[in-house]
């Protein structure tokens, strides 16, 4: 809260400067359209709470990332998370333009209502999820298939296995940030996952690509 009261003053210090063209900054508060980052750069596309628009924001390595307080890399990030940024706006004349760059992002987890409405199966993440290490059970197979939010893997150890996907759940192939449908049947992967109150084992990241190694005695 006091992070946030600082900025907003910030905020209001530098709005004088805005009739000079000076840059100001402003919170932009909105959904995860687009998130264009590699590495450490690239941009983002916000809609904006406030209006029929579109914010398209400028991500530098030295911009911050935070979820729940605690710093995250981009690759935690993704399209549908509800976001809010302090962004550096052209000042004067150009403020009408919808472009920004992005001095800080916090990640809120995405609006339960419209995740319902896009996959009611998907679970909502909790803020629980920050209290312990995430994905403390490790395991490496094949993909057989993936249905709905399920995950069916076959494991040299256990044999076929199924595990739940999360709204969440963030995948990797050759070290790149991709969609779920990139997951491609009979891709060797590797996952990190835990176990739910009920029993169930959910992912949190799947691995394919050049960069994965086998391990002995991976499960």
């Amino acid at each position: 809260m006091r992070f946030w009261l600082g900025i907003v003053g910030l905020a209001c210090a530098t709005a004088a400067s805005a009739a000079d063209g000076a840059p100001t900054l402003r919170i932009l508060k909105g959904e995860l359209v687009e998130w264009n980052v590699r590495g450490h750069s690239g941009d983002l596309i916000l809609e904006d709470d406030d209006g029929p628009r579109r914010w398209r924001c400028e991500v530098t390595p030295d911009t911050f990332l935070s979820r729940a307080s605690i710093r995250i890399h981009p690759v935690g990030v993704r399209a549908g998370d509800r976001l809010e940024v302090v962004a550096e706006t052209p000042g004067g004349a150009a403020v009408a333009a919808s472009s920004c760059r992005a001095r800080t992002v916090y990640v809120h987890a995405p609006d339960p209502r419209r995740v319902r409405m896009r996959q009611p199966w998907l679970t909502v993440s909790s803020y629980l999820d920050n209290l312990w290490p995430r994905g403390l059970l490790t395991f490496t197979g094949t993909v057989s298939r993936v249905e709905g939010n399920r995950l069916y893997l076959q494991t040299r150890k256990f044999g076929s296995k199924s595990f739940a996907l999360r709204d969440d759940t963030v995948y990797s192939g050759a070290g790149r940030s991709l969609e779920a449908t990139a997951l491609a049947n009979q891709t060797r992967v590797f996952i990190r996952a835990s176990r739910t109150f009920d029993g169930d084992i959910e992912v949190y990241h799947v691995v394919w690509g050049n960069i994965l190694q086998s391990r002995p005695g991976a499960w």
